[in-house]
């Protein structure tokens, strides 16, 4: 792969990092700084940000597409992640923005017939539901803050989104029904009876994440993996009233076992001050300053463990080794490294 696709897929993880914390990074602030102002300049962040990671993407789709064609970018639909992510934290921050605006706008009523200036938002994309069980939650509320409590969109419209919204299986339950308004509910329940089976949302939630391969050595990418695979599973059980409060200590051992061994050790020596489990806010912030450090280390890494050089290192010193040894067994009938 080239060195600029490189840097522009390092560039889209800083960026993606940068996108999913807008509203996190806000609130820990601190609420006598969450102002119109504030929350104001954060959006304002959060489309910049958006509109580079579009730009970077579009470079990677046109001019380097061989390049990364096969990389878990692509395979894993990177972009249609990140930009469910910014819709979520755009439409948190919009809707921060007008309950802060609505306390002074009832103190000072504007005057009858004074024009207000309309606001020309971009189009926002729907999400696509595909039918797997894990991504209902987050399908299901995304849906409803865009279309379904939307005054201003009629029944036989807010059918007609849904049906262009769902594939596979999820599109096979809706098929058959008549296009009208009244249906619009009927299709709704039935999407909601289905896919509203908390046994096996959790379920398939920790298989999804279960399934994700272990780190067998240091690297950011990988723990990056791991890292927002564990931000999705809280996030989708919290959503459906199951949080990981009831089992942190199993959840914090499933996420400490996909870690390479010298993460490992390295969170066995972050803990070992106290005897008590560590909690989850105690693994997800070691895992924040993991990646970093790994993400730090990353460029300076020219040349692997398994590069032909570092074989012949290896190989000149396990010769040298053994060599020694010969030498002082035959002096004193002991091997060098006893």
């Amino acid at each position: 792969m080239s060195m600029d696709a490189d840097a522009l897929l390092r560039s889209q993880q800083d960026l993606q990092g940068r996108i999913a914390r807008v509203y996190e990074n806000l609130k820990k602030s601190g609420a006598a700084k969450i102002t119109a102002g504030a929350v104001e300049s954060r959006l304002k962040a959060l489309e910049a940000n958006w509109s580079k990671f579009e730009t970077n993407h579009e470079a990677l789709r046109t001019m380097y597409w061989k390049a990364v064609a096969d990389h878990e970018y692509i395979k894993k639909d990177f972009f249609g992640l990140v930009e469910e992510s910014f819709l979520t934290q755009r439409g948190t921050l919009l809707d921060l923005t007008q309950s802060l605006k609505e306390p002074i706008e009832q103190a000072e009523p504007t005057e009858a017939g004074a024009s207000q200036p309309r606001r020309t938002l971009p189009r926002i994309q729907l999400p696509t539901f595909s039918g797997k069980y894990e991504e209902w939650p987050a399908f299901r509320d995304l849906f409803r803050s865009l279309i379904t409590t939307d005054a201003s969109v009629s029944g036989v419209e807010r059918l007609h989104y849904l049906r262009t919204s769902v594939k596979g299986e999820a599109e096979q339950l809706i098929r058959n029904l008549p296009t009208t308004g009244d249906n619009f509910d009927r299709a709704w329940s039935m999407l909601a009876d289905h896919y509203e089976n908390k046994r096996l949302l959790v379920r398939s939630c920790f298989s999804a994440f279960t399934s994700t391969p272990r780190m067998k050595n240091e690297s950011a990418a990988d723990l990056k993996r791991i890292f927002h695979g564990m931000l999705s599973t809280v996030g989708t059980l919290e959503s459906i009233g199951r949080p990981i409060s009831d089992c942190t200590d199993l959840f914090v051992h499933l996420v400490v076992e996909m870690l390479d061994p010298r993460s490992r050790r390295e969170w066995e020596t972050a803990v070992s001050d106290t005897s008590e489990p560590p909690s989850y806010e105690t693994l997800k912030t070691f895992l924040e300053c993991r990646m970093r450090t790994l993400e730090a280390l990353q460029p300076s890494k020219t040349e692997s463990p398994s590069s032909p050089s570092n074989k012949a290192a290896s190989a000149t010193s396990r010769s040298a080794r053994s060599h020694l040894a010969q030498k002082t067994t035959k002096k004193s009938g002991r091997c060098a490294q006893c």
